[in-house]
């Protein structure tokens, strides 16, 4: 993991936020998964309300970043994802390094995270204020704090709030009336609820409003309980059918009303049996946001019993062998899903595959089943669940998925060369640079040079400069910057970097699709003027948009040209970082960015 990448991004304020957040212990529930090269990290931050975060790293660098909080919009990396950063690494041993990490990344994060924290970390100043404040009210009179708390509640309605539902809980036990009145009160219904601010503010509000009513049943009965715990994550769930909440911001309160489900399911004292009907029926009904099993507070033994539970009831539901006679059992679906998702042990592929079978009825899953059986190198299996699939009703559109298992049965039963064949009839028909790289991977990976035309490559490049050929009107404009972009990554990969060049001053193309041109070590050797004044349009033209997302892409694509054009550029890359600076001056956020990562180069 770049560490230098997060900091470059984030900026020196950024990155010191979220290392306050960090040693303020702000990251909570921080997950990692490695996945095919890919090692993706999860968690929750309490910032000024609770925020989910996702970070996924290949190559030991960062390619994704997701944030719900506002400023995730608007900042290349928020702080969150900055304390989420830090807090995995601390995470690790140091003797532990992710894919595509080495040695000299280890030892550059060390010495990041070394300049970010110059000290062991330390309560933070807030902590030691709460610690004295608390010193003092302990000091203080009975009478004088209640006229002080008063006093602070007439002045903050949401102080006032909540103290009045605490003060009508404990002053008269609610009637089941008014603690369902609680209930929808904390929670009302409001239609057409999206915009995130009035959205975070409901959730804020209804949590304000829940937490004195959770806090009492905690001490009902457990059954008791657990009924109301139940009622209010089912309220939850029918609000949400009538607000937008795309931000998560309800995760405090879901989280909220789990841990309330998880307590009290702890303290049940039913036979087990009817404990796990009842947590079974709870999981197929209120899927959605009742706790995983995982999330309760079960027993080893109590959790294996309810899989058992849910195999058995899976295994007793009769299918047709048929596909064509099938229906959709939604409550097989369900167990399924329950089956498949358990944590540990976690099923063998070949008994995924087989709960795969068992809920198939669409073309499309028998297709996925195919894939399930080519993955598995049984290519006999995959052809029998093609041929259901065909016999299955399906859309037009899934033909070239067709195509594509059909192509992968045939090249696991050694027939490349008819693939081959099969897939240059449809490229001739419709040319694509991805259809392209398909062609030349399988020449190379099958051997295949002898078994097609000699001259193919040249073909290809008239067949997707033919698609260039039709009337403007025929297609839209950016299918048409698609194609154009086609030949830009066709000529980079065949080794023709003027031509590439040559294409991109003559047609519209995406940013991607120029910088990768520009920054060819032979194009700016041959025509650094032409390469210059290119690459100043584009980026100006990105930063005109005035967004801190898009200043964040032009000072990464000037990486990417600086790297490319190496120390024999510095003196064009000057020109241009200068020539950036002087006509963007008011842009100051993007300004700063460029003394921030090419400072050497504005003296």
């Amino acid at each position: 993991m770049n560490l230098h990448q997060i900091r470059q991004l984030a900026g020196d304020s950024v990155f010191k936020k979220g290392t306050d957040l960090l040693e303020q212990d702000r990251v909570q529930a921080l997950h990692s998964e490695n996945s095919h090269d890919r090692i993706t990290v999860t968690s929750d931050v309490q910032g000024t309300r609770r925020y989910q975060v996702t970070l996924t790293f290949a190559d030991g660098s960062l390619l994704h970043h997701r944030c719900t909080c506002p400023a995730a919009d608007y900042q290349p990396i928020c702080k969150h994802q900055v304390a989420t950063c830090l807090e995995y690494l601390d995470s690790l041993q140091d003797d532990v390094s992710g894919p595509g990490d080495n040695q000299n990344n280890a030892a550059d994060n060390t010495s990041a995270k070394n300049s970010a924290n110059t000290a062991p970390r330390k309560p933070a100043k807030k902590d030691t204020e709460l610690e004295q404040i608390q010193q003092w009210l302990q000091q203080q009179p009975s009478a004088a704090l209640i006229e002080r708390l008063s006093r602070l509640a007439s002045q903050h309605p949401e102080l006032r709030s909540e103290l009045a539902i605490q003060a009508a809980l404990a002053l008269s036990p609610p009637t089941p009336a008014a603690l369902n009145k609680h209930i929808t009160k904390a929670l009302p219904k409001r239609t057409g609820l999206w915009e995130y601010r009035k959205v975070a503010q409901y959730f804020d509000r209804a949590l304000l409003q829940l937490q004195p009513v959770i806090d009492h049943i905690a001490n009902l009965p457990a059954e008791t309980a657990l009924n109301w715990s139940a009622k209010a994550l089912q309220r939850l769930g029918s609000v949400l059918e009538q607000i937008d909440d795309s931000g998560g911001f309800r995760e405090a309160l879901e989280y909220t009303l789990g841990k309330a489900i998880s307590r009290d399911v702890a303290r049940l004292d039913w036979p087990q049996e009817c404990k796990l009907t009842w947590l079974l029926n709870q999981q197929l009904d209120n899927s959605d946001l009742f706790p995983s099993v995982a999330e309760l507070e079960l027993s080893d033994g109590e959790k294996q019993a309810f899989y058992q539970q849910v195999r058995a009831e899976f295994d007793r539901i009769d299918v047709a062998s048929d596909y064509r006679q099938r229906t959709r059992h939604q409550r097989l679906h369900n167990l399924a899903g329950l089956l498949t998702s358990r944590p540990a042990p976690t099923l063998s592929p070949r008994e995924r595959l087989a709960i795969d079978e068992k809920t198939a009825t669409t073309a499309w899953e028998c297709l996925r089943l195919a894939e399930g059986c080519l993955n598995l190198d049984d290519e006999l299996s995959a052809e029998d669940f093609l041929l259901r699939a065909r016999s299955l009703p399906h859309d037009e559109h899934n033909r070239n998925h067709f195509d594509d298992v059909q192509q992968r049965i045939d090249l696991a039963s050694g027939k490349a060369v008819s693939v081959w064949q099969q897939r240059w009839q449809n490229f001739q028909q419709s040319p694509g640079y991805k259809d392209w790289k398909i062609l030349n991977a399988l020449v190379e990976d099958y051997s295949l040079q002898a078994s097609v035309p000699a001259d193919w490559q040249a073909q290809a490049d008239a067949c997707l400069r033919q698609a260039l050929t039709q009337p403007a009107n025929s297609k839209p404009s950016w299918r048409m910057r698609a194609v154009t972009d086609d030949m830009v990554n066709f000529y980079l990969a065949t080794s023709q970097p003027e031509q590439a060049l040559a294409w991109v001053k003559q047609q519209p193309v995406s940013m991607t699709a120029m910088i990768n041109t520009l920054k060819q070590p032979a194009n700016y050797q041959q025509a650094s003027d032409t390469v210059i004044a290119l690459a100043a349009s584009a980026l100006n033209d990105r930063v005109a948009i005035t967004h801190n997302q898009a200043y964040a892409e032009a000072v990464e694509a000037l990486q990417q040209l600086q790297q490319g054009w190496g120390s024999d550029g510095d003196d064009g890359f000057r020109q241009l970082v200068r020539e950036l600076e002087a006509t963007n001056r008011r842009k100051t956020n993007f300004v700063a960015g460029l003394k921030r990562h090419f400072s050497d180069y504005l003296k």
